[in-house]
């Protein structure tokens, strides 16, 4: 996605559709922020949240 972005102006079918170069640069961060939305639906807080840490308990 970054070379993509990088190089838009060198593909002649990306150039002509008129999209501003701005777009083309947010490209990796918006994929990057929907991949981790999509990955972060099985993602669960630790076991021990809340909880402090005592060293005499281990």
């Amino acid at each position: 996605m970054k070379t993509l972005a990088a190089s838009y102006s060198g593909i002649a079918f990306l150039n002509n559709i008129g999209i501003p170069n701005n777009v083309y640069k947010m490209i990796p961060y918006i994929t990057t922020l929907i991949a981790l939305a999509w990955t972060s639906k099985n993602a669960s807080a630790p076991k021990a949240v809340g909880i402090p840490y005592d060293k005499g308990s281990r």
